[in-house]
This record gives structure tokens, sequence and C-alpha cells, in this order.
């Protein structure tokens, strides 16, 4: 068999051409990326846990510094809510007092038939 013989279209070439420098790209691909994970690999630091507890530690300290700071801001606002429903019920007892002396004037003919109040119902 004589290879000068041989003739081969110039696209077969061609294809076997571009295959060639498709498999010379995926060796040259895949030894960059072997050589970056190495190199991850490499610098790769230990597992402290000194590190995370002392970072625990900030948390917690952090935390409890909030909780101490708005902690008596709570307690006011829950004063002033106590406070504000006490009023509120004040006002409510009062509204349904006068509801009550309108009712017994209207019964005693004073012409005023009106509902005052009448919370709750």
């Amino acid at each position: 068999m004589n290879l000068a013989n041989i003739k081969l279209p110039i696209a077969v070439i061609g294809i076997i051409i571009a295959q060639a420098f498709g498999i010379i790209w995926y060796v040259a691909q895949l030894d960059s990326t072997v050589n970056n994970n190495t190199t991850a690999i490499e610098n790769v630091e230990e597992f402290n846990a000194i590190e995370l507890w002392e970072a625990i530690e900030d948390v917690s300290t952090t935390i409890t510094e909030l909780e101490n700071k708005t902690m008596p801001f709570l307690y006011q606002l829950e004063k002033e809510q106590v406070v504000v429903e006490n009023e509120m019920r004040t006002i409510m007892s009062d509204h349904s007092g006068f509801n009550d002396i309108l009712k017994e004037l209207g019964k005693e003919g004073y012409g005023d038939n009106r509902e005052y109040g009448n919370y709750g119902q």
C-alpha cells in the first residue's frame, strides 16, 4: 500500500486536524484545572476551633450588650402600655355611666333618647 496513492478529501483532513486541536485544548484545560486545584488545596487552612469559640463569644457579648441597652426601653414601653390601658378602662367606665344616666333621664320624661357610649355591645 503506497501512501502517495491514498487520496483523502480536504474535509476529512480538516476534521482530523480540528479534532487534534480539540484534544490538545482539552488536555491543556485539564492540566490548568489540576494545577489550580492543587494550589487551592495547598492554601487551605486547618480548622481552628479556638477561633470559632472566640467568634461565638464575641457574638454572645454583642447580644448581651444589646439586651442591656434595649431592655430598659422595653420595660418603659410596657409601663406606658399599662397606664394607657388603665386610662382607657376609666374612660370606658365613665362613658357607660353617662349612658346609664341618659337612660334614667329618658325614663323620667326627659325628651332625649340618645345612647352614649354603648361600647362592647
